[in-house]
């Protein structure tokens, strides 16, 4: 999406607006349990392995081409990879997870604190090319230095978080305080800063998919009462239009009714002498 174009809004009250969402997660959820059949049921070998992986997920790309949503989220390509790059031993030793418990705080910190940050308005002063190149760094030690498989119901979930999370940004994007100059960035960037969901310590990956959940609600919150702030302003300006209006009438002063009234009896007293005046007259 380019920083000029308009930003695409969602109703969050209609239906439809969420179907995008829990189509993602359906075909997550059937990429990691195809993935793990062929794997540890039939024993295909890794390398078919990758190639199927790969096949569904260009057909995955090329039936939804034509989907914001599902381009902005990567399609399944995200899934596909942390799939294919997780190991297949069961145990790790103690040190090394204790170095993995550092490694997976300090990704999911750096992730989260750059959407939150981005949708805040702070703005970090470093090229979005080392972003990623930090990011990507964080990927490379963790795949390194992880030994222990992860099972096919806590990569469900793992997927399904990931593709929340990039649904989150995507629906709340109107909402965020991203500059117009990095709106772009920002919207590439979205996959990348959510993919830690995928290789994190599971707790970690809860952590941040809160503070991130929390944090666009909050700015969803804030826009809408804002926005009521304003309609009761609009209706308060309406209703003092009226009575400017009647402030600008001219008001009959005091005792006026009463007045008129003792002028209509002079009136018949002059008429009365008049009409005596003329009978005398006639005589």
């Amino acid at each position: 999406m380019c920083s000029r174009e308009k930003v695409e809004t969602y109703d969050f009250l209609l239906v439809t607006t969420y179907v995008p969402v829990l189509w993602l997660c359906t075909r997550a959820t059937i990429t990691v349990l195809l993935v793990h059949w062929l794997v540890f049921f039939l024993e295909v070998p890794w390398h078919a392995v990758a190639m199927v992986t790969a096949c569904v997920v260009y057909v995955d790309a090329w039936m939804m081409r034509s989907h914001s949503m599902d381009s902005t989220c990567g399609y399944m390509c995200a899934c596909a990879l942390a799939l294919l790059t997780q190991p297949l031993k069961q145990r790790c030793p103690e040190s090394v997870s204790a170095m993995l418990w550092f490694e997976d705080l300090a990704w999911s910190f750096v992730a989260t604190f750059e959407v939150v940050g981005s949708v805040s308005g702070i703005f970090v002063p470093l090229p979005f090319a080392l972003k990623i190149l930090i990011g990507g760094a964080l990927a490379v030690f963790h795949v390194l230095g992880s030994c222990a498989s992860t099972g096919a119901l806590e990569m469900v979930l793992r997927a399904v978080l990931f593709y929340v999370m990039c649904a989150v940004c995507v629906l709340c994007l109107k909402f965020t305080n991203v500059r117009e100059a990095e709106r772009k960035n920002y919207t590439s960037m979205i996959p990348h800063a959510c993919m830690h969901v995928f290789y994190v310590h599971l707790y970690a990956a809860l952590a941040g998919f809160l503070v991130v959940l929390g944090a666009h609600v909050r700015l969803v919150f804030e826009h809408s009462r804002k926005g009521s702030g304003a309609d009761v302003e609009q209706q308060g300006a309406g209703a003092r239009r009226p009575e400017r209006a009647a402030e600008l009438v001219p008001k009959k002063p005091p005792g006026g009714a009463a007045r008129s009234d003792e002028g209509g009896k002079y009136l018949e007293l002059v008429r009365s002498l008049q009409a005596a005046k003329a009978a005398g007259g006639a005589q």
